[in-house]
């Protein structure tokens, strides 16, 4: 058995649950529970009690960058009554901005730290290429670029030696889970690109196929071309069913549902979402 329950996105559509610009969701893979994500306050644990999911039986948190709308919920994880630990890329700590037309900066990095409190304390485990945290469950990272039309964009930066220099999201990785005879494939932003992300989990996975894609795709205000292609190379995969997410963007998650007919899910706070 393996089924998602969203507990962060940006739309939510039921009573008594909340929305955020973030993403955090829930995966249970039989006996294992795993929090990726947490959106960017504890609007995420809110959602969690609400629909009766306990965060304190997660066997893993993975975060998929360092950004805030995907890890500044972690303040709220109940660390205390769990020993999960946080896989994350070492570079998600770097000091991460975005600059806005004007040339104005602000920060989006992520504000949790390591041993915020003391049941935090020795907790991460840093990732780095394909890590496997759990049988049958790994993180991808080093994302390759394989499409021109798919560039990290330009508005994202870090800080090196006390310059601000690009930000091409090194820090960036995937959730693969294997189930029977296929993967379900999860991705947080999709920084290097959607196509990209799955291009890369055919290459460390050669022989299986992928059957499940839930990811915020980072579509919103793309160029066309991007949006295009993206489009084009759903349509043509083997994808059986797609959930866009988070900043996907609203156009741009109706053209992949009008595109794929029932094959995509528009999620919403609060869904749930059997697998396999």
């Amino acid at each position: 058995m393996l089924r998602m329950t969203i507990l962060c996105n940006n739309y939510v559509r039921r009573a008594r649950l909340l929305a955020e610009h973030g993403l955090s969701l829930w995966i249970e893979m039989n006996d294992q529970n795993i929090l990726f994500d947490t959106g960017q306050t504890d609007v995420w644990l809110k959602n969690a009690r609400t629909l009766g999911v306990e965060p304190e039986s997660a066997s893993a948190i993975i975060l998929s960058h360092g950004h805030y709308d995907h890890c500044g919920g972690l303040s709220s994880f109940p660390f205390c009554n769990s020993k999960a630990k946080i896989y994350v890329s070492e570079q998600a700590f770097e000091r991460k901005l975005a600059r806005n037309d004007k040339g104005v900066y602000r920060e989006i990095g992520m504000p949790w730290k390591p041993g915020e409190t003391p049941e935090s304390s020795g907790r991460v485990v840093h990732t780095k290429g394909v890590t496997e945290i759990l049988s049958g469950v790994w993180t991808l990272g080093q994302i390759g670029s394989y499409h021109a039309f798919e560039p990290v964009q330009n508005c994202f930066f870090t800080e090196k030696n006390g310059e601000k220099v690009p930000d091409t999201m090194e820090d960036e990785q995937i959730l693969v889970v294997r189930d029977g005879n296929g993967l379900a494939v999860f991705s947080g932003c999709s920084h290097r690109g959607i196509v990209n992300c799955l291009e890369h989990v055919r290459r460390c996975f050669p022989d299986i196929k992928i059957k499940f894609l839930a990811a915020g795709m980072h579509l919103s205000r793309e160029k066309e071309n991007r949006i295009k292609k993206t489009e084009e190379y759903l349509v043509q995969s083997e994808l059986e069913v797609i959930v866009p997410l988070h900043c996907t963007g609203i156009p741009e998650a109706s053209r992949l549902k009008m595109a794929l007919g029932d094959r995509c899910i528009l999620g919403q706070v609060g869904d749930r979402i059997n697998l396999f």
